[in-house]
């Protein structure tokens, strides 16, 4: 539930969790809470101020490019191997997300356009078939997340993404690894660009 609240922005970067607040709207005791906490710091989505308390993580410029670069480095590698495993059934999925994301956007409904983003990126995961890989790209997961979450309130970034995905997917349908290699890679740059751009004129 914390997760999702700071996914769709309920708790901001900064906001902080203070446990007795928490406790009363989300009904729960202090003891799983005080976990659920931890976890939100470990996971790199809170931080824990010594003797003031937990808060949202707000992330600032070297943040948002350290994250991005790694998404990049792995899902780069995602992509090269989806080319050699892609299945018909496979090629056949990622389309239906994509009417899925097109509907979202339809219906201005940026909860169901962020649920769809984050399949098919978890979709490129799968289909590339590396254990190793799916394992080192969960433990970025939730950052990938919040920044994700942010850059779909851009304007006009959500139509530019969902066209990128069209053009990625192309590529795999043609199994051609240097175009689809080179798409990932600006698709990503794109949304690192924009959050960096937007985050230095709050400097």
């Amino acid at each position: 539930m914390l997760v999702a609240a700071i996914l769709d922005g309920h708790f901001k970067p900064g906001d902080w969790l203070r446990e007795s607040f928490l406790c009363e709207e989300l009904g729960v005791s202090s003891t799983p809470l005080r976990e659920a906490l931890q976890q939100l710091v470990h996971e790199g989505l809170a931080e824990r101020i010594p003797n003031v308390g937990v808060r949202v993580a707000v992330l600032d410029t070297e943040d948002v490019i350290e994250i991005y670069d790694l998404r990049e480095y792995l899902e780069r590698l995602a992509i090269c191997l989806s080319i050699k495993r892609r299945t018909v059934e496979d090629l056949i999925q990622l389309e239906e997300l994509q009417r899925q994301g097109y509907a979202a956007l339809q219906k201005n409904d940026l909860i169901a356009y962020r649920e769809y983003n984050k399949k098919l990126h978890n979709l490129f995961l799968t289909i590339a078939g590396s254990r190793r890989l799916r394992v080192v790209t969960s433990s970025l997961q939730l950052q990938i997340e919040v920044v994700m979450a942010r850059t779909i309130l851009f304007p006009g970034r959500p139509m530019r993404a969902i066209k990128e995905h069209g053009d990625i997917i192309q590529a795999l349908r043609e199994q051609d690894a240097e175009l689809a290699e080179r798409l990932i890679y600006e698709h990503i740059r794109q949304a690192k660009e924009e959050l960096i751009l937007r985050l230095c004129s709050k400097e």
